[in-house]
């Protein structure tokens, strides 16, 4: 033990304690070896260049996957999920300690007015409709997603016109 103390001493580096990048981003989440990860909810936009979707702002398809994003992703061309079309990875939230598929629904239905509500034909000739698809700015649909962890999703709404979370109104009654 004399040894190795002298040697750590001697090394430059020897007395320190180097973590990775994604431990440090862990424990400042408080993220431990005792909590589980169940997956991830992305963020995805189309990159397809589809006419009837075109003129539709701020397209985002919000999913979970128990995989890594990149690797749901891969078919995306092949996969009427993806509108059959390449896609760009907008954001990922890892999800830790609670049913994800739940979570998923629980953002879905706050945003259930900016769902794309049309159908479309598949690359097969068969109609779709795709359901995960919302009109909604990336840093609304996240803004949903921070509210909801933190339980403050309750003083909020959508404002359909702007497609933006807005504090909600509480009257006092006498």
């Amino acid at each position: 033990l004399q040894s190795l103390a002298k040697r750590l001493y001697v090394d430059d580096n020897g007395r320190r304690i180097i973590r990775d990048a994604d431990s440090v981003i862990d424990a400042f989440n408080n993220i431990s070896h005792k909590d589980k990860r169940a997956g991830q909810i992305y963020f995805v936009a189309t990159l397809g260049n589809n006419p009837t979707l075109a003129d539709i702002p701020n397209l985002v398809k919000i999913g979970y996957t128990e995989l890594t994003v990149e690797e749901r992703t891969k078919n995306a061309e092949r996969d009427i999920a993806f509108l059959e079309s390449p896609v760009r990875i907008s954001a990922t939230i890892e999800c830790y300690n609670l049913n994800p598929n739940k979570f998923e629904s629980l953002i879905q239905g706050f945003l259930h007015a900016q769902r794309l509500t049309m159908t479309l034909t598949g690359k097969n000739g068969k109609l779709y409709k795709p359901r995960e698809w919302f009109s909604v700015p990336l840093e609304t649909a996240m803004e949903v997603v921070k509210r909801i962890i933190d339980g403050s999703i309750v003083q909020f709404r959508m404002d359909n016109t702007t497609g933006r979370l807005v504090r909600k109104k509480f009257s006092q009654k006498v």
